[in-house]
């Protein structure tokens, strides 16, 4: 019996169609639909003609092949990506492949402790930010009103601050009867666009865990040695001036050091 051919559908003229479209999504495949292309209509002009224009037409059909495999031998050596339709991926300092690193030249520092903490090695924080970032202010004995005032008006970079943090609330305690709550500290903190906090002092993680939406900060996980303190800090400012990302500067300086601090990173930053 004589086998019936199926006739062919639509559907599977519009699958054919599809499947060809699919094929040439990729520069590899459109160098072939095109060369295919041209090498059809110079067979078909081939055929019409006679002696030396026949000749003519097969020497540039041969030409065309040839260049095609150049140009994809080449591709192939130094940009196979390029074959298959995607671009080179590239080391990019991105946080999250969404913000790239923020840089700012000669940042404003304030390097600031409340009178409890005067004589717990503040002038050796003091040594340490100056000997980095020329543009560092000092103040001492630091009162809430201080604070408000100082970022209200002025506008840092970094915050250096010694001060005595509530553990559970996060607020700062300048003295007995002078504090700010941490959503106040937070607002000031905005209000100055300082892109790094650092809180020089123990048990400040609460409040900074609730300054992180706003910026970078550094806080201590628990109760820390002044000297531990100031080795991490000298190592991580030092890095810091030398054009080292945030990130970069605290993995080295955590890594290296034995204080109990944690970064807390909105954005990657670099102070050059």
């Amino acid at each position: 019996m004589e086998k019936m051919s199926t006739p062919t559908t639509n559907t599977e003229i519009s699958l054919d169609r599809a499947n060809i479209i699919q094929t040439i999504q990729t520069p590899l495949g459109f160098f072939a639909l095109v060369v295919l292309t041209v090498e059809v209509i110079f067979g078909i002009v081939a055929t019409m003609s006679a002696g030396s224009d026949r000749t003519y037409l097969i020497v540039g059909m041969l030409l065309i092949i040839f260049l095609l495999i150049i140009i994809v031998a080449s591709l192939s050596v130094w940009r196979p990506e390029s074959l298959i339709g995607q671009r080179p991926s590239y080391n990019s300092n991105f946080v999250g492949d969404i913000s790239p690193i923020l840089k700012i030249k000669s940042p404003k520092v304030l390097c600031a402790s409340t009178t409890q903490f005067e004589v717990l090695g503040f002038e050796e924080d003091v040594k340490t930010l100056k000997a980095y970032f020329k543009n560092t202010e000092v103040k001492h004995s630091l009162t809430s009103n201080d604070f408000n005032t100082l970022l209200s008006i002025k506008k840092y970079d970094i915050i250096h601050l010694l001060a005595y943090v509530e553990p559970g609330s996060g607020n700062v305690i300048f003295s007995e009867n002078d504090s700010l709550t941490s959503l106040g500290f937070s607002k000031l903190v905005e209000i100055s666009k300082a892109q790094l906090v650092v809180l020089a002092t123990c048990d400040s993680i609460d409040l900074a865990a609730r300054v992180a939406r706003t910026t970078n900060i550094v806080g201590s996980t628990t109760i820390m040695q002044t000297k531990d303190f100031i080795n991490w800090a000298d190592s991580f400012y030092r890095l810091l001036s030398r054009n080292y990302a945030l990130s970069q500067a605290y993995d080295t300086a955590a890594s290296t050091n034995h204080a109990p601090v944690v970064l807390l990173m909105k954005q990657d930053i670099m102070f050059g």
